[in-house]
């Protein structure tokens, strides 16, 4: 999988036009030396819609800013899945691409119930080879799952949290949700 990061100006409106089928993310997406922190969103799955079987996605994360004993702040990224009526096998893969031949790793498997959740943060994210936090993700599930991606949220204590619940509706839109309560 291939992605670009775009920055947009704000206060604009804009048109995206592909000669295939693309998944759009959107957020503090950037990698740089000054890093990106306290974004999240749902990823869009590869068939366009907030629930998938198959997502491709960055996790970006605060590179250095000082707030970090790390040379890399990737402890700061989280991901959250969660299932509908069906319960799912789930896959999480990190792009490794300082190895030899850059390939998928996997990160974590599991099976999750009707209406389960999976939420891996920082130090479960694994690193690639070279000890880096991953920063493209892949997911797959056998049944439809939502997954939201965030970084440097502080999701732990009460007053201090920039979030603690998300909804995701089983079809994208409509009239059955999921909640997560962090």
């Amino acid at each position: 999988g291939e992605y670009q990061a775009i920055a947009l100006e704000v206060g604009r409106s804009y048109h995206l036009l592909a000669n295939k089928k693309v998944t759009l993310q959107y957020g503090m997406l950037g990698y740089t030396s000054l890093g990106r922190r306290d974004g999240g969103a749902y990823v869009p799955g590869k068939n366009g819609s907030s629930t998938g079987r198959t997502f491709y996605f960055g996790i970006p994360y605060s590179s250095g800013l000082g707030a970090c004993s790390d040379d890399v702040c990737d402890e700061e990224r989280e991901l959250r899945i969660v299932t509908y009526d069906e319960g799912a096998d789930v896959s999480v893969c990190g792009w490794d691409a300082s190895a030899i031949s850059p390939t998928w790793n996997s990160v974590y498997h599991t099976h999750l119930g009707p209406h389960g959740h999976l939420e891996l943060v920082g130090d479960e994210l694994l690193t690639d080879t070279a000890g880096t936090g991953y920063y493209f993700f892949e997911v797959l599930a056998t049944a439809d799952v939502s997954v939201f991606e965030t970084n440097w949220f502080e999701t732990g204590d009460y007053g201090t949290s920039d979030i603690a619940s998300y909804f995701s509706s089983e079809t994208g839109e409509g009239r059955r949700f999921e909640a997560y309560l962090g």
